[in-house]
């Protein structure tokens, strides 16, 4: 059990995600953007591919929504920020 608070793979992995996402809602310059938005589609597919969720001639498109609610009894609303450009996911497994 000590050993897994240390170290999971898979929700430092979830953790990057997030900081990735984060880091080009307040990017600083094109050169950030384009590496985090790479890192996120590279990231993503590799995950399908490894689980057989997908095909490889398939496009992956990354969409980064906020969702957020003024109050208890408000109506959730939601707005798309970021959309990327489709990408084969071949391509990016192979990169």
């Amino acid at each position: 059990m000590l050993r897994r608070l240390l170290w999971n793979a898979e929700w430092n992995e979830n953790l990057f995600l997030v900081s990735l996402a984060e880091r080009m809602m307040r990017v600083s310059t094109a050169e950030t953007e384009a590496h985090s938005e790479r890192e996120l589609l590279l990231r993503v597919a590799r995950h399908l591919n490894r689980h057989a969720l997908c095909d490889r001639s398939a496009y992956l498109q990354i969409r980064l929504r906020f969702v957020s609610r003024a109050g208890p009894s408000e109506q959730i609303s939601e707005q798309i920020a970021y959309l990327s450009s489709p990408r084969r996911i071949a391509e990016l497994i192979t990169a």
